[in-house]
């Protein structure tokens, strides 16, 4: 048994302490302690939690984009967000050149999303470029994304910012089947904090800065008839000085490194590809010239819902037929042809369509689409 000798036991009654008139509660203390009474601290009520904002709760219609129609929760083709083979519920689905303004007025904290090229486009010709601004300022790019890459997370410190611009740009290759998503996308803000989307840009910002990297812009296609002075310039921005190249040039054309100017006469007729480039000390972009050498060209250029306008022209001095061939232009398998100059449908054929076009002309044609 416990040896209680050392410790007497003797009985508190707890009276009035502080403000308070407790009574009648008894404490058993050893003996020789002493009991000690504090004022309690006041309650705090917890802070509020930070509330999520959704970008598809907010009114895209006040987006702009290249192409399309503007889609809530679904790619700019209609169908479900789809990047790197992975499916999404939310986000907004767009086409370069797309811009959205998010007014912020303080109170988000943070952006988060998913981007990348769709997965319903597999083109190689699709390359796109994400862009977030912060009251005209630069937070975050993707870098140059293409068609069947795996998307990038997309997160951003927006801690006192007043306005937000969300931009996709084509990659400066043209915006041919640069269907991209903001999947998931959404603002950490503070409770209670609401956001409303703009279709102006900031005051002061009428177009985004231009970054110090190179980037090529321009024509990417240019066409010249056989030993005819050719004339193209590698138009680009970025930081000076810069330098050009070119490479698989045909025979006859030389090129300015210092203005990029690309000058002389082809003798063989032909379609080139020629390998450019612009160059700083902050780096190096690239880009592929299409020259068409020739009497005959085939021009084509898509149109929102799917189809292209397609010119067929003839520099010759005599009548010849001219072809489009889907696979250059674009489509496949069974498709109607619409001439544009008569307003009439011509017929539904397969894989290309050729026409005779007379001298010195051109015929405009609509293929692709459904028939008017």
């Amino acid at each position: 048994m416990m040896n209680t000798k050392p410790y007497q036991t003797m009985k508190w009654m707890l009276r009035e302490i502080g403000a308070g008139n407790v009574r009648g509660v008894p404490f058993v203390l050893a003996a020789g302690a002493v009991l000690v009474t504090t004022v309690a601290a006041p309650l705090l009520a917890a802070p509020a939690a930070n509330s999520t904002v959704w970008l598809d709760d907010l009114d895209l219609g006040l987006a702009t984009q290249g192409w399309g129609s503007l889609q809530k929760n679904k790619s700019v083709g209609g169908q479900p967000l789809t990047l790197g083979g992975r499916k999404f519920d939310r986000g907004f689905g767009t086409h370069a050149e797309s811009q959205l303004q998010v007014n912020l007025k303080g109170a988000a904290l943070r952006f988060s999303a998913s981007v990348g090229v769709d997965g319903e486009i597999n083109d190689k010709a699709a390359s796109v470029e994400f862009l977030v601004y912060g009251d005209g300022k630069l937070l975050w790019e993707s870098g140059v994304m293409k068609a069947g890459q795996e998307p990038k997370a997309c997160e951003v410190d927006l801690t006192g910012k007043k306005t937000l611009l969300l931009e996709v740009g084509d990659a400066g290759d043209g915006k041919a089947h640069d269907h991209a998503d903001w999947a998931e996308a959404k603002f950490e803000v503070a409770a209670g904090a609401a956001l409303t989307t703009s279709k102006a840009p900031p005051p002061g910002l009428l177009t985004p800065p231009v970054p110090p990297t190179p980037r090529i812009n321009g024509a990417q296609d240019c066409g010249v008839r056989p030993g005819k002075p050719c004339l193209y310039t590698i138009a680009a921005s970025g930081e000076w000085p810069m330098r050009f190249a070119a490479g698989n040039l045909p025979q006859g054309l030389a090129l300015d490194p210092q203005t990029g100017r690309i000058t002389g006469r082809v003798a063989q007729p032909g379609t080139y590809r020629i390998d450019l480039a612009a160059s700083n000390s902050k780096g190096v972009a690239r880009r592929v010239l299409k020259l068409v050498v020739g009497e005959l060209e085939v021009w084509a250029k898509e149109m929102e819902d799917g189809s292209r306008a397609v010119g067929l022209f003839n520099r010759g001095p005599k009548a010849a037929e001219v072809t489009a061939r889907w696979k250059d232009i674009g489509l496949s398998g069974r498709q109607p042809v619409r001439d544009l100059w008569r307003q009439q449908d011509l017929t539904i054929v397969q894989d290309e369509y050729t026409v005779a076009v007379p001298q010195h002309g051109c015929v405009l044609l609509r293929i692709g689409g459904r028939p008017l």
